[in-house]
């Protein structure tokens, strides 16, 4: 069997307040969008484009999202990339792509009520047995 790599890094702004749920087995759960923006060179200079990416937060890392982000925040994630299937209303077949998120660093503006002063990023690591390591060597 060959080996495979599942991983993704976005650093980019939240475009709404997160939304934050029980899933059927009472695990807590945050959803949100990051925009992130990239130059391209076009006949009349520079034009920039954005991508929105849909990021799924689970265990303790709910509540980090929670406390501390809001819509504009400024982060850094990194995960893996997981696509779920679904029917709509109508029966028809949709796919939704998400990172599932396991680091987050907030890198500052944005967060709510003004918790974080400092410039320095704060990083936050899901850990395997779900809790978190703030001991992230960046």
């Amino acid at each position: 069997m060959s080996k495979s790599l599942n991983r993704v890094e976005l650093i980019g702004h939240l475009g709404q307040v997160p939304d934050i749920k029980l899933t059927k087995g009472g695990l807590q759960v945050a959803n949100v969008s990051i925009a992130t923006s990239h130059s391209v060179k076009s006949g009349e200079g520079y034009k920039d484009t954005t991508e929105w990416h849909k990021l799924t937060f689970f265990g303790k890392l709910v509540g980090v999202v929670d406390k501390y982000l809001d819509k504009g925040s400024h982060i850094y994630v990194s995960g893996r990339l997981s696509t779920n299937k679904w029917q709509d209303k109508n029966g028809v077949d949709r796919w939704t792509t998400s990172v599932i998120v396991d680091n987050l660093i907030m890198l500052g503006g944005g967060e709510r009520g003004g918790v974080r002063s400092s410039s320095e990023p704060e990083p936050y690591q899901q850990q395997s047995d779900g809790g978190l390591n703030d001991d992230v060597p960046f």
